[in-house]
């Protein structure tokens, strides 16, 4: 299984981080949500999970199979559209602390100021597994030997 892990191509590596990505920012989702005392927003929980699974299945296929059937190829677009609309679902409540940040009373202020930083943390780990994953689908999941071809 190590000899295994040493063959596997830059796209291997590059989509295991975007699977740490997202599941990072998901935990931020819920302590932002947690701090602003906001309900879930179900959409954006469902549409992570499916972001995960399907990274967890072009994973599991690199990893078992080596290349890339033009089938398996939609789960890239399937991810990238189910991070792209959480992103934006997840952005557009952390936009409304902000602007409460600058006309709510000193009270108040320590909640909303704590609360901004996750969300834009959170929000950084959808952007950065977004493009990582698209950058992943440009990168083979298995290093080629000298004199074969990349097949895209």
């Amino acid at each position: 299984m190590l000899n295994r892990l040493k063959s596997m191509g830059a796209g291997f590596y590059l989509l295991l981080a975007s699977l740490i990505l997202t599941i990072v920012g998901f935990i931020y989702f819920f302590l932002t949500f947690n701090t602003f005392s906001y309900s879930y927003d179900k959409f954006v929980i469902a549409l992570t999970i499916i972001a995960i699974y399907g990274t967890l299945f072009l994973l599991i296929n690199g990893f078992l199979a080596g290349d890339r059937p033009r089938l398996v190829s939609i789960f890239y677009v399937i991810n990238v559209f189910a991070l792209m609309i959480s992103f934006a679902y997840f952005l557009i409540p952390c936009l409304s602390p902000i602007g409460i940040l600058f006309t709510v009373n000193m009270g108040d202020m320590e909640t909303y100021a704590k609360g901004v930083p996750l969300c834009f943390v959170g929000v950084g780990c959808y952007v950065i597994a977004v493009i990582l994953t698209v950058i992943a689908a440009f990168f083979p999941m298995i290093k080629k030997k000298e004199g074969e071809q990349y097949e895209f």
